[in-house]
């Protein structure tokens, strides 16, 4: 089935908000046919486009509070093992490439890894 939005207005992105009810009673107010999740800044730096967008890029550093990105050595080598997992089809070894699932899974092995071709890769722990 097509979806058809028929000009029916939606959103994306952050909302000043600090509470997450009000933050969801907005989007239902200005989009009830088709509510979107909020993202609220304000309340986390992780809940920002940019960190939620960008947080398997290889070589990025959050130092200070602020993004960066360090082009050295490991973001050369994180950036040449996600392009060869990704051509080869093999999620599962795109995600494990990544330095930001490296560091969360903290050593431990997955005990199931679960694959949605093409691109999303549940871990489980």
């Amino acid at each position: 089935m097509a979806f058809l939005g028929n000009c029916r207005a939606t959103g994306i992105g952050s909302l000043p908000h600090t509470d997450a009810r009000a933050a969801v009673e907005a989007v239902f107010a200005s989009s009830p046919d088709l509510p979107y999740w909020p993202q609220l800044p304000m309340v986390s730096a992780k809940e920002g486009m940019n960190e939620q967008a960008l947080a398997r890029l290889p070589g990025l550093r959050v130092e200070a509070g602020k993004l960066r990105h360090v082009q050295d050595e490991a973001f050369f080598l994180g950036v040449e093992k996600v392009f060869a997992a990704y051509e080869s089809g093999d999620a599962e070894a795109a995600a494990l490439a990544s330095e930001k699932v490296q560091a969360a899974l903290a050593g431990a092995t997955p005990k199931k890894t679960i694959v949605r071709a093409p691109k999303l890769v549940n871990l489980v722990v």
